[in-house]
């Protein structure tokens, strides 16, 4: 805390100092030029009200929702400063401030590849960050760049890492998914938090929003689903069938009739084979055909 209040206090005095000293040279300046006498009293009032002058004129204000850090010919010290007054003299002496709210920063990345060289047609994130050494993040050049291209790159390394089916699982938190991997002996997570620190800041919050997959990729995806589909209905078809059938034999039915239940209840005349139902290898129609007379004992 000593530090912090040294700060403001360093440059309060300064402003002081300087306000008294261009007094006194003023009033000496002159009273030599004009060879007049200055009274000591004179000399103490119009240095007070110099230095008064001086603050006034000098004085800033560190408010809430800012940091600063005490700078003396332009170069950042150690030294943060507390909420309140300070003197700033361009140049000379002062506080350079920074804002201490988080800042949020959405971010495009056109041409972003998934794992397997997939290109994106777009991906959206974004990240909030908050200053935490105000000497640091004053040094760094165009701060919400440098954390942007930071967290960018960041993402588009997350983003080779998914497949086209991890992709679609909705917003991702980096920061927990960075957690896991590795990267040599240290995790993503932590490398992040070490470069952040280099930029004075601390990541907050790192999302991978949104990602759209190439429209050829969807489609061939959707084929997919459908297929799969189609497969599980019929297969849970047959298996309705097999059951019919094996119900209205147990009840004294003739294969035939216990068929054309089946066919009754499913609104289809696809027939299973005799094997299928009794395991006695009798012959009928395949799955899928339409049967007529087939003699050997099929329905029409």
């Amino acid at each position: 805390m000593e530090k912090e209040m040294n700060a403001n206090r360093v440059t309060i005095i300064f402003g002081l100092m300087f306000g008294a000293m261009v007094t006194f040279s003023v009033i000496f300046g002159l009273s030599q030029k004009f060879q007049f006498h200055v009274p000591i009293k004179w000399y103490t009032i119009f240095i007070v009200l110099g230095a008064g002058v001086s603050l006034f004129f000098g004085a800033k204000k560190l408010v809430v929702g800012q940091r600063g850090v005490l700078s003396v010919l332009e170069k950042y010290l150690d030294n943060e400063a507390v909420l309140g007054i300070y003197f700033e003299l361009p140049g000379i002496i002062g506080i350079m401030k920074l804002s201490a709210k988080q800042t949020t920063i959405r971010v495009n990345l056109p041409g972003a590849k998934l794992k397997g060289a997939v290109t994106l047609v777009s991906a959206q994130g974004s990240f909030t960050y908050v200053v935490r050494s105000v000497r640091i993040a004053g040094s760094v050049d165009n701060l919400d760049v440098s954390v942007k291209a930071l967290c960018e790159s960041a993402l588009r390394t997350f983003i080779t890492t998914q497949s086209s089916r991890d992709i679609e699982n909705g917003r991702t938190d980096l920061l927990a998914a960075f957690e896991a991997i590795r990267e040599g002996t240290s995790t993503k997570l932590s490398v992040l938090v070490a470069e952040a620190d280099s930029l004075g800041v601390e990541i907050l919050s790192l999302f991978l929003d949104s990602a759209e997959l190439p429209p050829e990729l969807v489609k061939a995806r959707n084929q997919q689903v459908v297929e799969a589909a189609e497969r599980i209905a019929q297969g849970l078809e047959r298996s309705q069938r097999e059951g019919i059938i094996r119900e209205e034999m147990l009840k004294g039915a003739t294969y035939a009739e216990a068929q054309a239940e089946a066919d009754r209840v499913t609104g289809k005349r696809s027939t299973v084979t005799t094997n299928q139902v009794t395991g006695g290898g009798q012959p009928v129609v395949l799955l899928g055909q339409n049967q007529g007379n087939t003699g050997n004992g099929g329905t029409p």
